[in-house]
């Protein structure tokens, strides 16, 4: 989701629907909300809220448990930037472990569900 969309549920829903009229995709890959992992409760109420505006759409709606391949989101997302090799994003630094995980790691995340999905 964006910055915008990611302040609410409601906000994500909003974000989504618009996103589903610009674009009309066929499909819409989601990660499970009820996955155990890193994701806290604001995350996961914005994950369910997504899943029911999919529902409510047009596109076929995937939802994908995240499989653990690497030890952390940067070795995955280094990966991913060596299996596809057009992204324009680098892979970030790994922050200190008392700074914040860099905002563009949610490109990554993405990439992943898509990969599980597609690749």
């Amino acid at each position: 989701m964006s910055r915008c969309g990611g302040a609410s549920p409601e906000a994500a829903v909003r974000t989504l629907r618009a996103w589903l009229e610009l674009y009309r995709p066929d499909f819409a890959i989601s990660q499970n909300p009820d996955a155990p992992g890193r994701k806290g409760a604001h995350a996961v109420a914005i994950l369910l809220a997504l899943s029911r505006a999919i529902q409510d759409a047009a596109p076929q709606e995937l939802i994908v448990t995240p499989i653990k391949r690497h030890r952390n989101i940067f070795e995955a997302a280094k990966m991913l930037d060596d299996l596809y090799p057009g992204l324009n994003k680098p892979v970030p630094e790994k922050p200190p472990i008392w700074n914040s995980e860099p905002r563009s790691m949610v490109y990554f995340e993405a990439l992943a569900l898509a990969h599980e999905v597609l690749g």
